[in-house]
């Protein structure tokens, strides 16, 4: 259990106290129990403010979430300086002030503490800072000027979390409680006066209490509401224990609370809880005024709501945050938040592990190329993906390539979804999850690679070759110059018949890799028959070039087979059209190569020729 000054017995079961005994125990029995108590909660205190700064990381985390994302109201963001610089606003917020987002920014430079009214704003700022010397999280109360004159009077619920530059950032939930205040006034008024309470307040909806602060502390009045609360009428109420609901220590918190209010003209304000009579525990939102009667007496006004429901709903989300952290935190996925307007990416455990990153990425996206993160070509897909949900994408899947800290490959399959908030068309915020995939990815090339492969000589298949030569046409321009090579063995069925086809597969092999090793990494080199290959040189200067490659696979391909004494010769044919002089299709050159290839096969074989239209078979029907 924390322990501060701010958890407090249930203000209402101590009204039972008021109302039952008359608080004579406060000068009998509890005269000596009173200050036992209040000394043993002090000590308490005491050893609980040790954990105060372990806390405070725990208590930021949850917080933020239940005030910047899960109440309703308005919600701002901004940096803590001398003006309180306003970085974002939700629609409710300038819709309770009366202005708009660009009327704000223009009149007021997007500072907060200009909507205060200028006699207020020095204590406004030392509040902020007093109550910050004890927690990163305040609660207080202030004024705010709308743009049509008004007063509205504003409940501040904030959080202020320091970065590791020093930069102080605050997250603030504010409701509007002019309307509560004009009750609570108008109550106060209604004491003062000493009018008839009960037929005014018992038809109110929320619990009510008058207590005398002197010359002891005595329940003077208290609501229908306030009973009924704890499910319970005023009869029965009285017959109750006190003890039942509250507990010693609940009893001495709740009497110091207001014994210290006779010294104090502030309100006071705090959440407390009491016992239903179901057994549940039940929530109160609680505030005190003390003011003076017509006869001069101090009394304290207590205006007190169930917010069970709303600390449920806080429990819950606190909960549900930490469960998925704990989730995030035991996942080997990679789970990250891009903020687009910020440009900025805050990474999971999983990724500054994997990838050796920082928790927080600046310049996002563009900066994982600068770190050579994602391959080069992945990088459009990357970049795309991103400018896609900055411009308001909602969901977007897609897989790249990347490089782990080691070099090591990491395929991953990528999902962004992108956060409206407040229901608008407004990007504040997109979550995505990695999953790295690099062993389905690995198998799936693999068996692609496999498909492109002919099986016997590890160059490229008949199909594979076809397709990748029609796309280098494809994205082709016709000042860039290739050359298509297609190159049949001379003679080859003899091996097959002479030594078996066990020795002609060899051979095979063997002048496939002659082929393959005359020929750079970027050419496209495949087999495409039984004897046959295709070549494209691609992006060649000058023909000489093809002359010269044409001599030299002549003379590589120019072997003795023997085999159990006995000797046969392999040579080759080989036949070449330019792309794009001859044609800048894949059938179009493919035919006019063949043409050459068989004009050097009619003319004895063995030898090499360009295409010529003099080449092209005449063909005489009759």
């Amino acid at each position: 259990m924390k322990v501060s000054i701010k958890t407090i017995c249930p203000l209402l079961l101590f009204i039972f106290i008021a109302y039952k005994y008359e608080f004579e125990l406060i000068d009998k029995a509890y005269k000596d129990g009173f200050l036992l108590m209040l000394v043993i909660v002090l000590l308490i205190f005491i050893v609980g403010l040790k954990h105060r700064k372990l806390e405070k990381i725990k208590k930021t985390n949850n917080i933020l979430s239940n005030i910047v994302e899960n109440i309703q109201g308005s919600v701002v963001e901004g940096i803590y300086d001398q003006n309180l610089m306003i970085r974002y606003a939700n629609d409710a917020f300038f819709k309770n002030i009366g202005w708009t987002k660009a009327e704000f920014a223009e009149r007021f430079n997007n500072a907060f503490l200009q909507l205060v009214p200028q006699e207020e704003q020095k204590e406004f700022l030392q509040q902020i800072e007093e109550k910050l010397t004890f927690d990163c999280t305040i609660e207080l109360e202030y004024n705010l000027l709308r743009k049509d004159g008004k007063i509205i009077h504003i409940l501040d619920q904030s959080i202020f979390i320091k970065d590791e530059s020093g930069k102080i950032t605050f997250y603030s939930t504010l409701t509007d409680v002019s309307n509560n205040q004009s009750a609570i006034n108008s109550l106060v008024s209604l004491v003062s006066r000493n009018l008839e309470l009960e037929n005014i307040t018992d038809n109110m909806d929320i619990g009510f209490a008058k207590v005398a602060l002197e010359p002891q502390i005595k329940l003077q009045y208290l609501n229908k509401k306030a009973v009924n609360y704890l499910g319970y009428s005023r009869e029965e109420f009285k017959e109750k224990d006190m003890f039942s609901l509250l507990g010693i220590i609940e009893t001495v918190k709740i009497l110091r609370k207001i014994w210290l209010l006779k010294f104090n003209n502030e309100a006071v304000k705090f959440e407390t809880k009491a016992k239903h009579r179901n057994g549940n525990d039940v929530y109160f939102s609680v505030r005190i005024n003390k003011i003076l009667d017509a006869f001069g007496n101090n009394i304290a006004v207590v205006v007190f709501q169930d917010i069970t429901e709303e600390k449920k709903t806080r429990e819950n989300l606190i909960l549900s945050e930490r469960r998925f952290q704990i989730a995030i935190d035991n996942s080997e996925a990679i789970i990250f938040d891009y903020l687009p307007k910020e440009q900025r990416l805050i990474n999971s455990e999983v990724a500054i592990k994997m990838y050796g990153i920082d928790k927080v990425m600046e310049n996002f996206p563009q900066s994982w190329l600068e770190k050579k993160i994602v391959a080069p070509e992945s990088e459009a897909c990357f970049m795309n993906a991103f400018q896609e949900i900055a411009s308001g994408e909602s969901k977007i899947n897609f897989i790249i390539k990347t490089f782990d800290k080691k070099g090591g490959v990491k395929w991953q399959e990528v999902t962004i979804v992108n956060v409206f908030t407040d229901g608008s068309s407004e990007i504040r915020q997109a979550v995505g999850i990695m999953h790295d995939i690099t062993e389905v990815k690995e198998q799936e090339l693999q068996l692609q690679h496999l498909a492109q492969i002919d099986q016997l000589t590890s160059i490229y298949n008949k199909i594979s070759t076809k397709r990748l030569i029609e796309n280098e046409f494809t994205y082709s321009n016709y000042n860039i110059r290739h050359a298509l090579f297609l190159i049949d063995l001379d003679n080859f069925k003899e091996v097959n018949d002479k030594f078996g086809h066990a020795c002609g597969d060899k051979v095979l092999v063997e002048l496939s890799g002659e082929i393959k090793r005359a020929f750079r990494e970027v050419d496209i080199v495949g087999r495409v028959g039984g004897d046959e290959f295709m070549v494209l040189l691609k992006n060649f200067s000058d023909k000489k070039i093809i002359s010269d490659k044409m001599a030299e696979l002549a003379t590589l391909l120019d072997q003795k087979v023997t085999f159990e004494g006995r000797t046969t010769r392999v040579t080759a044919s080989i036949g070449v059209a330019i792309y794009p002089d001859d044609g800048t299709s894949f059938d179009e050159l493919y035919k006019k190569a063949d043409w050459a290839m068989y004009a050097v096969k009619g003319s004895g074989k063995q030898g090499c020729e360009f295409y010529q239209d003099s080449l092209e078979p005449k063909i005489v029907l009759r």
